[in-house]
């Protein structure tokens, strides 16, 4: 009796602390297995197909923002994928403007520090450090862009991980977001998939 007890206070505890892991959201990963469609008669910039992953957005902060005006911009599921059945391809032939995407947000406190992973192939760039990532924190005083990088990948046929630690989260702090872009005025192709976001 005293070892069923024991066996069942233990697969108790195991299901709380796994329930308590998973309300903080962390650790947030993607293999980008979820798209949103398009609705009928929806047209967006950089697609005519498909949507963007379930819970990402499109990043392109220059305007205007008009389809005609900013040729060459991609955003386009494929299965060239690290893991899983799908990644995402990126390809960026405007000289005027940036283009990327932007994570889901993920809940992120004051003094937190997190890691911010992902695996990226480069098909072009033009020059090799057109491709950038980094953390925003979400704070009641609006985003604060964080740590990031600028990503030194020549193209190649393998994915590479890019990783990046930010710093003590700001006063105010509620949420936490990933952004990897194509810099405007440079030109670039490039896939993204397996992207984690966790506690240090």
């Amino acid at each position: 009796m005293k070892r069923k007890v024991f066996f069942l206070t233990l697969v108790a505890a195991i299901v709380l602390t796994n329930s308590v892991v998973g309300a903080t959201g962390y650790p947030y990963h993607c293999d980008f297995s979820e798209w949103n469609e398009l609705k009928e008669g929806e047209t967006l910039v950089y697609t005519e197909s498909q949507g963007l992953p379930v819970g990402w957005t499109f990043y392109m902060p220059q305007s205007p923002k008009r389809a005609d005006e900013v040729p060459g911009l991609w955003i386009e599921p494929t299965t060239d994928a690290r893991v899983g059945k799908w990644a995402v391809r990126v390809v960026d032939n405007s000289w005027t403007h940036s283009v990327g995407m932007i994570s889901p947000e993920v809940p992120a406190e004051h003094y937190g520090r997190y890691t911010v992973s992902a695996w990226i192939k480069v098909i072009k760039c033009d020059p090799k450090d057109s491709i950038r990532a980094a953390a925003f924190f979400k704070t009641d005083e609006g985003l604060k862009r964080d740590n990031g990088l600028v990503l030194d990948i020549s193209p190649g046929s393998d994915y590479e991980k890019i990783m990046f630690i930010t710093k003590p989260a700001p006063a105010g702090t509620t949420g936490l977001y990933m952004y990897i872009w194509s810099e405007h005025e440079y030109t670039s192709e490039f896939l993204l998939d397996d992207v984690t976001i966790d506690e240090l």
